[in-house]
């Protein structure tokens, strides 16, 4: 997207960024107390736009993700995840649905089946 595209996100307080930026940088525009609107960014350090950065066409909203307990967790949500996380041939090293069939969603309708500690879990969807 252009800048002039992203622009009216930022002016709603959204986070936006270049894709070629690491995801933890990004630029957003807060309020603070009684104070007009601050320019906030998470580079570090003095950050220097030149003209090239407003005039290429590789910006992008940021799109928040929040983190939900398994027992809270939808069907739509949970097949979202499965599409973007599951790699299947890792073993399921680290993943919090390991010890069931994750691609069965037999869990989703009976979550008092399962413990707390498992339901407990959160991960993070958009």
């Amino acid at each position: 997207m252009k800048f002039e595209e992203v622009l009216p996100a930022l002016r709603m307080g959204q986070k936006i960024r270049r894709t070629g930026w690491k995801k933890d940088i990004y630029i957003s525009i807060t309020i603070e107390g009684d104070c007009d609107h601050y320019v906030r960014y998470n580079f570090g350090s003095v950050f220097n736009f030149n003209k090239s950065d407003f005039e290429n066409g590789d910006w992008e909203i940021v799109t928040e993700k929040k983190k939900v307990k398994l027992r809270d967790l939808t069907a739509e949500q949970f097949k979202k995840w499965i599409d973007e996380n599951c790699n299947k041939c890792d073993f399921c090293k680290g993943c919090p649905f390991k010890c069931i069939e994750c691609y069965d969603t037999f869990w989703l309708s009976h979550k008092d089946m399962f413990s707390d500690k498992f339901l407990n879990q959160e991960i993070e969807v958009e």
